[in-house]
């Protein structure tokens, strides 16, 4: 769950709620909610805390670092894995990757 990974990120910083509010520019008790489970993050503050916390939206979020490549996208993009079904991706192929 998201609002533990906030906890964590934040004593881990060594900061209070307070402080951790200050440098966001929003309110103790909006921390407090998000810590709670009770309120979650617009994407303005999940961006800043990222940065704060040196982390990627992608752990904020799910708990888990995204990592992909160019491969790993085209393989997954195929038209024998398209998850929808569609000849797009093979006709986007065709088009602009001869």
């Amino acid at each position: 769950m998201m609002y533990r990974r906030i906890i964590m990120l934040r004593k881990q910083a060594h900061m209070s709620q307070l402080q951790l509010a200050e440098v966001l520019h929003i309110s103790a008790s909006t921390i407090g909610m998000y810590e709670q489970g009770r309120r979650s993050p617009g994407l303005d503050v999940l961006i800043r805390m990222s940065r704060v916390f040196g982390v990627s939206l992608d752990y904020l979020i799910t708990g888990t670092d995204f990592t992909s490549s160019a491969a790993d996208f085209d393989s997954y993009r195929s038209a024998e894995n398209c998850p929808c079904n569609t000849c797009y991706w093979k006709e986007y192929k065709l088009r602009y990757h001869k």
